[in-house]
């Protein structure tokens, strides 16, 4: 008898330690992490009539320059640049996006580009304000945001090369994108083709269906204070 009271004793014990353990409300979290990702723009420049016919009479043209270029519709000559440039901007109010900056632990902007040129390209990305004025820079004149395209045996491209990458934000800067409006990027062309690591002499041929492209994306991490 005595020893079925204690066994009933000890499993009311555990019992009641188990039902207090499952009734008992959980610490309320002091704070929520949410994350958000929204696409900003795309831009794709083609290498057509209006780009091409416009842009090739203001070329300075220079017997001396190694490697030959051709453009298509042209004959093939040298002229006095290592590169050409175009240029496009996306229309980007981030205020828009998220009015409480306090809550903003990360930002991260996301790039795809496909590169339709035979040649490699620099990269200027500047966020800017109303007036057009540089807040910042995304990317300061690097190379490495485009891959370089397979080409067939006549050094032509045979479809774009896609890269895509990262960029995060320092704390400085997001309070500046309070104000950004604007991305604006300038792509350096390269006139001279690297093979396998090493410059080419071959002639350089850009056709009038040629094109290169920017895609920019965004993520944000907040982190809401929730213990108020």
């Amino acid at each position: 008898m005595i020893r079925n009271l204690i066994s009933i004793f000890c499993v009311s014990l555990l019992f009641g330690s188990c039902m207090k353990d499952f009734t008992a409300d959980p610490a309320p979290p002091d704070s929520w992490s949410p994350s958000w990702s929204v696409p900003i723009g795309a831009i794709t420049i083609p290498f057509d009539s209006t780009v091409f016919d416009g842009f090739l009479p203001q070329i300075p043209l220079k017997k001396d320059v190694s490697v030959p270029v051709r453009f298509e519709g042209y004959p093939v000559f040298n002229f006095d640049q290592e590169e050409f440039s175009l240029s496009g901007t996306l229309a980007f109010d981030f205020a828009g996006l998220n009015d409480d900056f306090s809550q903003i632990k990360l930002i991260e902007f996301k790039l795809k580009t496909a590169n339709g040129f035979p040649t490699s390209v620099r990269t200027i990305l500047d966020v800017k304000d109303e007036d057009h004025n540089v807040l910042f820079s995304l990317i300061e004149n690097e190379e490495g945001f485009f891959n370089l395209p397979e080409l067939n045996a006549d050094d032509l491209v045979i479809e774009p090369a896609i890269a895509r990458s990262k960029i995060s934000v320092s704390d400085e800067q997001i309070v500046q994108l309070e104000n950004a409006k604007f991305l604006d990027f300038e792509l350096a062309i390269s006139t001279q083709m690297i093979i396998d690591g090493i410059l080419s002499a071959d002639t350089v041929t850009f056709k009038r269906n040629y094109s290169i492209g920017i895609e920019v994306g965004l993520r944000v991490d907040l982190d809401i204070d929730i213990s108020k």
